[in-house]
């Protein structure tokens, strides 16, 4: 069962992509928002990165309202790629 987040594409000692995916048997459990909570925390106080992005499907109520929670804050959405996508980001470049 999928159960991981990933920390990827870090373009510099500053910037990283944020990703993640859950299997539906843990999903609403608060198992995400907890694992983002950490990962934040570890970028943000344990490595050189400053800023945090993410891209979710804008349909995937559940996902932004992790984000939200997490204090992501919305930029914007790429509306013509194949899925419409809101772009969040974390740090202090937004």
């Amino acid at each position: 069962q999928d159960r991981r987040m990933n920390l990827f594409n870090i373009e510099n000692d500053r910037q990283a992509m944020i990703g993640y995916r859950i299997s539906a048997a843990y999903q609403n459990m608060g198992f995400v928002t907890e694992a983002l909570r950490r990962v934040i925390r570890f970028c943000f106080e344990e490595t050189g990165v400053q800023r945090l992005e993410a891209e979710v499907m804008t349909v995937n109520v559940a996902s932004n309202r992790v984000m939200e929670k997490c204090g992501f804050t919305c930029e914007g959405t790429k509306r013509q790629a194949k899925s419409e996508l809101t772009r969040l980001s974390k740090g202090p470049f937004h």
